[in-house]
């Protein structure tokens, strides 16, 4: 009994070539969320690329899992284009870096909070002491 190779059988036909251009175009969606979003910062504080490299790393590897497990999934349910499957990964790329946004700022505010519980216990234990 021949095994089907493992692109084969994951691809289920679809050429590897779509899953490359899949990644390309969630790339493309980080981008252009991630220059969407640094019109909105101040331009005082640090470059794009200096402040956001770990977001758009982060983001980026995300959604190549999610792209890498979900583009076959997506177009054998809804038998899409290549045109429509493409949209979709730049869909997925940027709902991925909004939520690498989203819990990098939660990260930073419960940061924040035990830092202040932190405090208040140590300048409760100054007092008492």
């Amino acid at each position: 009994m021949k095994y089907p190779d493992f692109w084969g059988a994951f691809l289920n036909g679809m050429p590897l070539g779509t899953l490359f251009a899949g990644f390309l175009f969630s790339l493309i969606g980080i981008v252009l969320w991630s220059l969407i979003k640094s019109g909105d910062k101040d331009p005082s504080k640090k470059t794009f690329w200096a402040n956001d490299l770990k977001r758009f790393v982060t983001s980026f590897l995300t959604s190549a899992i999610i792209t890498f497990f979900t583009i076959r999934f997506f177009k054998q349910i809804t038998n899409a284009s290549s045109e429509l499957l493409m949209g979709y990964c730049v869909i997925v790329g940027m709902t991925i870096d909004i939520l690498v946004l989203k819990i990098r700022k939660w990260r930073e505010a419960v940061a924040k909070k035990i830092e202040a519980i932190e405090a208040f216990g140590d300048k409760k234990s100054d007092s008492q002491g």
